[in-house]
Parts: C-alpha cells; sequence; structure tokens
C-alpha cells in the first residue's frame, strides 16, 4: 500500500464524517412538505443528482481544502434520499 495522499488528522476526518448528518438533521422534518409540493419523483431526481455531482466533487476539492469537503459533505446530507419521498411516490 502506498502513502495516504491527505495528512488529515482523526479529528478532521471524524468531523468530515459526521458533516453528513449535520445536512441530513435539517430537512428530517421538511422532507415530507418538499416532497408533497413538488412531487416525490422531482425532489428524488433532483436529490440523487445534487448527492453525486457532490460525490464527484470531493476528491477534487479535498487537494485543496477540507472546508470544501466540509460543505460537500452537508450538501450531500441535505439532498439524501429520505424515505418520506418514496411515500409521496407510492401515494
Amino acid at each position: 500500500m502506498g502513502t495516504p495522499e491527505l495528512h488529515w488528522e482523526k479529528s478532521t476526518i471524524s468531523i468530515l464524517l459526521s458533516s453528513y448528518f449535520y445536512g441530513s438533521l435539517l430537512t428530517q422534518i421538511p422532507a415530507g412538505a418538499i416532497a408533497d409540493r413538488f412531487g416525490g419523483k422531482h425532489v428524488i431526481t433532483a436529490c440523487i443528482a445534487i448527492t453525486a455531482s457532490c460525490s464527484l466533487l470531493v476528491p477534487v476539492c479535498a487537494r485543496y481544502s477540507v472546508e470544501l469537503v466540509f460543505v460537500l459533505r452537508i450538501l450531500t446530507g441535505l439532498a439524501g434520499v429520505r424515505f418520506e419521498y418514496v411515500v409521496v411516490i407510492h401515494n
């Protein structure tokens, strides 16, 4: 195995890993209302597109700034596909 390219401390990695849940926490309650208003199919499509885009940008941003990765992880959490969207599609 090669040496790790990014030399982040364990505390930094812990914050980055938990940042997804910071974003996710903010959309737990309004997720159903958003899906009701715009339609579950459209919301899931948008969420998947945002999540995929953020995931593709993480390796690029990690070379420049930990803060950028933190923001991307929060956005990924905000756009995380939730059960509430699927319920709206089936009802």
